[in-house]
């Protein structure tokens, strides 16, 4: 599906939504290599992106991407950790003069 998809953007053609959701999809999936991810990516460019590739490709990653249990406590259970120091320069400087 990829290299059709690269093909079209190269000749100029806008994908449809359906068509980029599953060159997205495949991409998320590992099913496409670095080098027609890239050719995918500048064939679009240079063609310029339309509204439905990138709702397309949203939508692929959208239906993809994992959700994370919500917290059930709004306690902590750990202390909260002390904030960190970072010297600022005008204390750098100081230490190495001495």
């Amino acid at each position: 599906m990829i290299v059709q998809a690269i093909n079209r953007a190269l000749a100029g053609t806008d994908l449809s939504r359906t068509e980029m959701a599953e060159v997205i999809g495949q991409i998320m999936d590992g099913g496409a290599t670095p080098a027609q991810i890239g050719g995918l990516l500048v064939a679009l460019r240079a063609k310029g992106e339309s509204v439905d590739e990138i709702v397309g490709a949203a939508t692929a990653m959208r239906s993809r991407r994992r959700r994370w249990p919500a917290r059930t406590t709004t306690a902590r259970s750990t202390p909260a950790a002390p904030a960190a120091t970072v010297p600022g320069w005008s204390t750098c400087r100081r230490s190495l003069r001495s």
